[in-house]
């Protein structure tokens, strides 16, 4: 059965003060960041946030959209308890941008439309009771809206990386301190449009979807009766749960707002944002490939985080550009995908960097202790000389390591003369024993070099 997915994206931008008005949005105690407008008080009168509009038309170059010469702010009116004012002020009619594409690997997603509008509250549900902080309230939002371009989960998953990396390219949004929610349509053939509201994180997406699909196929193979629907997902059961049938833009009694002038978008302002764009990263990625000689693979690794790829910039200054690309696609990466962390939210240094790979290039570290100090340097960043010691991983001398070589040796003759008979594995045994007599401080290769030479 072919599955339709459409995405509507809502990222906070990282602004310092609200959209409509000059509340910080820096905020650590419920309720504490709030005024008359983002209140909707009556009498407030709203003041548009240009930081937040030249953020968002950043996006919508990155994202090859066609800008419009005005935009228009329009009421939507519903009545939920995280709009205090009864409406949120969002585009329709006039968006700030429509018609752009993001390309995948194997296919395009036509970008149908990218809006700026507010944040409503945020509610927190309790066991007997929810709770509203207004702080959320009036944060400035893009909204990304694509066709229904997607035909698995994992072109989704695709799609939501490769704007994520765009985001963090552009400096516009903060992932520790500011969201990224996600509404997903999903349909099967033969079967209404299904809307799920506000998600977070690409896991939680995946599994949702995931669910809806083949809750979907069930019932379109038992014959039961579909509706349009709009649903919420339960991480607890990863399951999807119906909430209302699904509403029309008309069930929104959208009004262009009273309070907010046609906002013409100036031609020179536009050319000037195009002008101060920073290197994109597919443009870094292209340009990774031809003047360092990576794989196309390595290239989009490295790339994938915008620290990832300055530091690799200035640590090649220092490192041979293999030898640092395989530490950064390997050890590094794996360390940081364990611990479901960015480089800059590690708040590792270049330098904690450049002072560990000193440590493994003159083997006063192994590969080994190199990834365990790295470990640790990722979690709580330190000296890593000061790691190396409190690990216990202060090096084998080579007296030290001839010493033990010459005991396991002596302890294992069997093994020396399957070795000589052809036996590979007989070797791998002898460095085994090396390895673990030194307590993952000796380095493999080298052991490898210093027995074969002992046995010929």
């Amino acid at each position: 059965m072919k599955v339709k997915i459409g995405l509507e994206i809502h990222v906070q931008l990282n602004t310092k003060s609200k959209l409509f008005c000059s509340c910080s949005t820096d905020y650590k105690k419920p309720n504490n960041k709030v005024c008359e407008t983002c209140l909707g008080m009556p009498g407030s009168k709203p003041r548009l946030n240009q930081e937040a509009v030249i953020k968002a038309l950043k996006l919508a170059i990155a994202l090859n959209c066609e800008i419009q010469d005005k935009m228009i702010f329009s009421r939507k009116t519903y009545f939920y308890p995280d709009l205090s004012k009864n409406y949120q002020i969002t585009q329709l009619e006039y968006p700030l941008a429509f018609k752009g594409v993001l390309k995948l690997k194997k296919k395009e997603i036509r970008i149908r439309r990218i809006q700026v509008e507010e944040d409503p509250a945020g509610l927190q549900h309790k066991s007997t009771c929810v709770l509203i902080d207004y702080n959320r309230s009036g944060i400035p939002l893009v909204e990304i809206v694509t066709d229904p371009d997607f035909e698995s989960v994992e072109e989704v998953k695709e799609f939501i990386d490769k704007l994520t990396t765009i985001l963090d390219y552009l400096g516009m949004h903060d992932p520790s301190n500011f969201t990224l929610r996600a509404d997903v349509n999903v349909n099967l053939e033969g079967h209404p449009r299904v809307e799920i509201k506000n998600m977070t994180g690409t896991k939680n997406i995946e599994k949702a979807l995931n669910f809806e699909i083949v809750r979907q196929k069930i019932i379109l193979e038992s014959n039961q009766m579909s509706m349009q629907q709009t649903m919420h997902y339960d991480a607890k059961t990863s399951s999807t749960i119906a909430s209302r049938t699904k509403e029309t833009e008309e069930d929104y009694g959208y009004i262009f707002d009273p309070d907010i002038p046609v906002i013409k978008l100036d031609k020179n302002l536009i050319n000037e944002v195009k002008e101060k764009m920073p290197e994109l990263p597919q443009q870094r990625i292209e340009r990774f490939i031809k003047d360092y000689d990576m794989k196309e693979q390595d290239a989009y690794v490295i790339t994938i985080e915008k620290a990832t790829a300055d530091v690799f910039e200035e640590l090649s200054k220092e490192f041979d550009n293999d030898y640092l690309l395989k530490w950064m696609v390997g050890p590094l990466r794996k360390v940081l995908n364990y611990n479901n962390l960015k480089l800059v939210q590690t708040g590792m240094s270049k330098e904690h960097m450049l002072k560990l790979l000193k440590l493994m290039k003159e083997e006063t570290l192994t590969p080994r202790t190199g990834e365990f100090v790295l470990r640790e340097l990722v979690v709580k960043p330190d000296d890593p000389e000061k790691i190396m010691k409190k690990l216990g991983f202060e090096g084998v001398e080579k007296k030290e390591l001839t010493k033990v070589i010459e005991e396991v040796l002596t302890n294992n003759k069997k093994a020396i003369e399957d070795y000589k008979h052809g036996e590979k594995k007989a070797l791998q045994f002898l460095i085994g024993h090396v390895i673990r007599e030194t307590k993952g401080q000796a380095d493999a290769k080298e052991v490898a070099k210093l027995i074969t030479k002992k046995i010929g």
